[in-house]
Formats: C-alpha cells, structure tokens, sequence
C-alpha cells in the first residue's frame, strides 16, 4: 500500500482575531480535528468560519491562510495507491464530529505510534489514519451509499442485539464495537451507515422509549425510572427526555394518562 505518513502533531496558534498567517500551498494530503477555534479558514480563496469539533480534509494543491486563533490535531501523508485516491475528496471537506474525544484519540495514538518508530506502531498508525480516510469516502460515496455486504451486515446485526440485550445495563456503544471485534470508528460509522443514527444515539432511544413505557404501565417515581432505564444520572435523563418528547417526564406521565 503507498501510504505514507510525513506529518503530524498539535498545533496551536494564538493569533489576534484580526491577524492573518501567511499564505501557503498543501504538498501533501491533509487532515485536521479543529479542537478550539475563533477565527477563519481561508482554502483558495473560500471563506469557512474555523468550528471545533470539525475534522477537515485538504487536498494535494490546496491554497490555505488563516485569520485568528485556534487549535487543531493534524496528520499529512502522501498516497500513491489508487482505490484510496479514489475515496479522497477532490476539494476541501468538513465534518462535524459528534464524539471529540474518540477523534482526538484517534491522532494522540498516530502521534504515539509514529514516535515509537517500531514496523508494528507504524502500522497502527496507518490503520488510524486509514479509519479517518474511511470518515472521508463513507461521505464522498454516493451510489454506494448504503450498500453493506452480508458478513458485514451479519456482525451489525449481532451488535445491534447485544445493545437491545444489554442497553438498560448503561452500556456504552463501544462495548457493542468490542463485542464483534470492530474498531470503534470503523463501527461507528458502519452504523450509522446502515441504520441512519449513530450507536449512541440509537441506545439513548431505546432508553426513552422504555421509559414512556415505564411512565404511563407503573407508578415509579422519576428517578427510579430513570434508573431502570439505564441511567445512572436523573438529571441527564430528564434533559433527554425533553429533548426527545419536548416536555417533561412527569408531564408525558399527566398527558398520556388522562387519555
């Protein structure tokens, strides 16, 4: 595989709102997890207002400045190898991420890897920075979409079982990626793919819907519900059960037994 990592780090700047950094010209493929902005990025002559918790590709030949301050995570690499050309964006591309933590792992760990120097950690790092590559090409795919092959499919399915099982244990959905020996990025987005919400999200409805079951077949106070729910935080569920329903649990519980 011709892949080759040239570049990678931390970088922060903390420029004046109104300062600009000199214009430069991307050599290599570009990747970057913004985790603090206040400013702008300028990719030829485009304005794009800098947002954290954004991943943002750049391409080969890319015009790039910035105005203001921010902090980003960021990996450059060379690849010669034609079917990952073929998944990169032609032009720049932003994604806003849902899970920042996992992201800025993602680039501590090529960080890691790359210093360690070893053929093994290189090698893991380049399985990192694959996975972010697959973030890119899930996005640029169009007529494939949606399409997942059946032993792929198979493992989403026996994921998507040990979350229904086990969801009122507060689980986390990386437990269900370990559970079919997936790496959380690559599951996330797989099933996200496939079922059009992500892991996280799909257990937070499985939560709500078991606990408007609870609301109007029991007599259990909130906090309890909220326990046997899978919560462990009363606090947590009654701003998601809000969100999800637009009112409050024990005003879910008045409408829906008046009926």
């Amino acid at each position: 595989m011709n892949i080759k990592i040239e570049k990678y780090g931390y970088f922060s700047l903390d420029n004046e709102p109104d300062q600009i950094t000199p214009e430069r010209t991307s050599r290599l493929y570009e990747i970057e997890f913004i985790t603090h902005a206040n400013g702008y990025n300028y990719c030829n002559e485009k304005e794009y207002a800098a947002q954290a918790e954004t991943l943002v590709f750049y391409p080969i030949g890319t015009k790039r400045y910035s105005k203001g301050s921010f902090k980003c995570w960021f990996v450059h690499f060379m690849c010669s190898d034609s079917l990952i050309n073929s998944c990169l964006p032609i032009k720049r591309k932003s994604l806003q991420i849902t899970n920042p933590k996992d992201f800025s792992g993602y680039f501590q760990t090529i960080i890691d890897k790359m210093l360690s120097g070893s053929k093994a950690d290189l090698i893991s790092a380049m399985s990192v920075l694959l996975a972010l590559i697959f973030v890119f090409a899930q996005e640029n795919s169009t007529d494939n979409a949606r399409y997942i092959s059946g032993p792929i499919l198979a493992k989403l399915e026996l994921a998507k079982d040990f979350i229904e099982t086990n969801y009122k244990n507060n689980i986390d959905w990386k437990m269900a990626a370990d559970h079919i020996n997936y790496s959380h990025i690559y599951f996330h987005n797989l099933f996200k793919k496939h079922y059009e919400l992500t892991p996280h999200e799909y257990i937070v409805n499985l939560k709500i819907t078991f606990a408007k079951k609870l609301l109007i077949t029991t007599d259990y106070k909130i906090p309890q519900i909220a326990e046997e729910s899978g919560f462990n935080n009363y606090t947590y569920f009654s701003y998601l059960f809000k969100q999800k329903t637009k009112m409050s649990p024990l005003t879910y519980r008045k409408i829906y037994l008046s009926l």
